[in-house]
């Protein structure tokens, strides 16, 4: 049983139900979205953990042709550095880097995003604290090769320079994020080497945690049915 506590309770009062009784509750298709109602867990933030700088932007229903491409260049022999700088290369044109779509890994607008939170902090200490990130982010040994694999994607004419270090810090830690089942070089020893390595920098290894997390829900999700309702992504919508 589950106690269910809706938020209009001058309306809804607390009320007792069976486990299956509200997973067949989360079953239906809203007419205006098309999806199911499904669900999604709240836990209290550790107190260690820092407030996260990031977010990720992804339409769920692009992720398992976009898993699926990523997953169709992985080379069955892995070769040497030009290979890899390469399949980093096409991985971050699948990924949207670069591109004047939205990326989809972005700064998190905290202004918009999260007036709650900022509320709590100084805006200066958030600008201090992306600089920092982003900082670490330079000093993380993939971010040489991702730097390097966006400047072979672009002419020396179309390099903006802000906007080039924003691609190469997001890219970077976009690729240390992806599942190693759906990255492109998760067989690639040079590139594992670079993918365990471990950042002196809690904050980024925080986020990269995150988003770690959040991509493998995903793939998990989009790889595999409800076993009740036989429906792809059922839980996460």
């Amino acid at each position: 049983m589950a106690l269910v506590m809706d938020v209009a309770r001058f309306k809804y009062p607390s009320f007792w139900a069976s486990v299956n009784t509200l997973w067949e509750s989360l079953k239906p298709i809203d007419q205006e979205t098309g999806r199911s109602r499904g669900y999604f867990i709240l836990s209290r933030m550790d107190a260690t953990s820092s407030l996260s700088l990031l977010k990720l932007e992804l339409d769920q229903t692009l992720w398992p042709s976009t898993s699926s491409t990523l997953k169709q260049m992985r080379p069955t022999a892995p070769g040497g550095s030009d290979d890899m700088t390469a399949t980093i290369q096409h991985s971050l044109t699948v990924l949207g880097y670069p591109s004047k779509r939205s990326p989809a890994l972005l700064f998190r607008n905290f202004s918009a995003d999260s007036a709650a939170e900022i509320s709590e902090r100084d805006e200066a200490q958030v600008e201090r604290d992306l600089g920092e990130l982003c900082n670490d982010v330079r000093q993380h040994p993939l971010h040489a090769r991702v730097a390097t694999a966006l400047r072979k994607a672009r002419s020396a004419a179309a390099l903006d320079p802000k906007r080039f270090d924003v691609d190469a810090v997001l890219g970077t830690v976009m690729m240390l994020s992806l599942p190693l089942a759906v990255s492109p070089l998760g067989a690639h020893a040079a590139y594992l080497s670079l993918y365990h390595h471990r950042s002196p920098s809690k904050r980024l290894r925080d986020e990269i945690g995150r988003l770690r997390h959040q991509l493998a829900s995903l793939e998990a999700h989009s790889t595999s049915s409800c076993p009740t309702c036989n429906h792809s992504v059922c839980c996460t919508r």
